[in-house]
């Protein structure tokens, strides 16, 4: 689709379009691949590059391309990160270093270097250049690149990399050198080290002064990933940018069905959640606080789950499982009830479940109740989703043996739960339903084989549960291949 005129376009959509053009010969192109390099580096310098753009681009600059050189330089002074670099990335542009066909050129190398110094301080782990110390500091007696080279060893230089063979090293390639002033630089950052065993006048003469080589790039990198920063922030829900309980605000029109935190029961000693202003406030006051009226607001405020995880009580979370119960109740009696209500509440409590990891009983009733009478069809991934937190229990008729303690229930998980839900996906009939279905058992019994590692004393009966779900999973995979057309996802 070609992009309306009056449209910019993203990072995302013009690194595809350059990728592509890279990989011509500049007689076979239509249009001079400057044109592109020059939009690209444009924008780039406007917003910075995502991860997977700024991988992508290392990738195109360090690979074997047609690119001209002029072109490979632009872009990487235009390699402005719009967040923390990961490891992937500077792995990738150590790794192009060196000898050989298959290398960027040396100046293109040059480049590269001197962009790992101006970007060190937003590598994601420093300590990734620390592990890569030996093929850097291997290259040495590369000309071309050695200026680059030794202001980035000089960064990352620690007195566990001083070793005696390279100061040995060291010491007879500036000598071989005429005291170039990069090497004698790092040479004074080993001898800092180790003032007693580096003498004599191998550090004399003229050194390089490691500083920043363009301030004002750094300067424009950190005005990108401010913005960055505060786009993503100000894109995240207000409990997630600060530490403090959730509040929806007066112009939200639509109402929730889970009451916000407030506690109206506090005393002149005591401390609510809607006094915390940040996490250090929070760990000094955790003692005082006294919980809020309604704990089911705990469903969908971070704050109050991190209070209610350290503080766990059994009452709170008989008090949370009861309003539930009764919410669900209400929903199963009204005749008016709302399907979109009933939706809200469950990715309320999926989200709560997948920080807790323990799916709430009231809910899991709820479920087994409506399972029954449920299309397949409305809410499926969130249903899905529910289900598989599932504790481990009887499967497939499973019964205990006389004289052991029954399994969680008599009447086991797959006639009670897992058979409708069945019957309730096939009936849809599509082979995406069925892929569903498969997922859904895979991911249950990922929980239940983690749950059976965290556990230290595992009962026979789960290890017999999980066999049973195992053989279950592997027949209907079976039976849904063979009911589904040729070639099935």
């Amino acid at each position: 689709m070609v992009p309306s005129p009056d449209r910019e376009e993203s990072i995302s959509e013009l690194l595809p379009d350059l990728e592509h053009a890279a990989k011509l010969p500049a007689k076979q192109r239509g249009i001079k691949i400057s044109g592109k390099v020059d939009k690209f580096c444009a924008k780039a310098y406007e917003d910075g590059l995502p991860n997977a753009s700024l991988d992508r681009l290392i990738d195109l600059l360090t690979l074997p391309s047609e690119l001209d050189q002029a072109s490979i330089n632009n872009l990487i002074k235009n390699l402005y990160p719009a967040s923390k670099v990961p490891d992937t990335t500077v792995i990738k542009v150590v790794a192009s270093l060196g000898h050989g066909r298959a290398k960027p050129s040396y100046n293109a190398q040059a480049a590269l270097l001197k962009w790992l110094v101006m970007v060190y301080e937003v590598v994601e782990n420093q300590r990734i250049l620390s592990q890569l110390y030996a093929i850097l500091f291997n290259l040495l007696d590369t000309i071309a690149i050695r200026p680059q080279l030794c202001h980035v060893l000089s960064l990352i230089t620690r007195r566990k990399h001083v070793r005696p063979y390279r100061i040995q090293f060291l010491m007879e390639l500036t000598r071989k050198a005429g005291n170039e002033p990069p090497l004698v630089g790092l040479m004074r950052v080993f001898k800092d080290y180790y003032p007693d065993v580096i003498v004599g006048d191998v550090t004399s003469g003229r050194a390089s002064v490691f500083t920043h080589p363009n301030h004002e790039w750094r300067q424009r990198l950190s005005e990108i990933q401010t913005l960055h920063l505060q786009k993503t922030q100000d894109g995240l829900p207000s409990e997630q940018r600060t530490f403090r309980v959730t509040r929806r605000g007066t112009r939200q029109t639509k109402s929730s069905v889970i009451p916000e935190v407030h506690t109206s029961h506090a005393h002149e000693s005591s401390v609510t959640l809607e006094e915390i202003e940040d996490v250090h406030d929070f760990v000094q006051r955790l003692e005082k606080i006294e919980p809020p009226n309604q704990l089911v607001a705990v469903i969908q405020d971070p704050l109050l789950q991190k209070f209610l995880q350290l503080k766990t009580s059994d009452s709170y979370a008989r008090r949370v499982d009861h309003w539930l119960l009764a919410f669900f109740e209400d929903q199963l009696e009204t005749s008016d009830s709302s399907e979109a209500k009933i939706l809200e509440m469950l990715q309320s409590i999926s989200g709560y479940t997948q920080y807790t990891k323990v799916l709430p009983p009231a809910c899991s009733t709820y479920l087994k109740s409506m399972i029954p009478s449920w299309n397949g069809i409305v809410g499926r991934e969130v249903i899905l989703d529910l289900l598989s937190y599932t504790p481990i229990g009887s499967f497939e008729g499973q019964l205990p043996k006389a004289g052991e303690n029954t399994f969680l229930t008599v009447t086991d998980l797959y006639s009670s739960i897992f058979q409708p839900l069945e019957e309730a996906l096939l009936d849809d009939d599509t082979t995406q339903s069925k892929l569903d279905l498969l997922t859904f058992y895979r991911n249950l019994l990922d929980r239940w084989a983690a749950s059976m590692v965290t556990d230290p004393q595992v009962s026979s009966e789960a290890r017999e549960s999980v066999s049973g779900l195992i053989k279950h999973a592997d027949n209907l995979a079976l039976s849904c291949s063979h009911s589904t057309n040729p070639s099935p996802p």
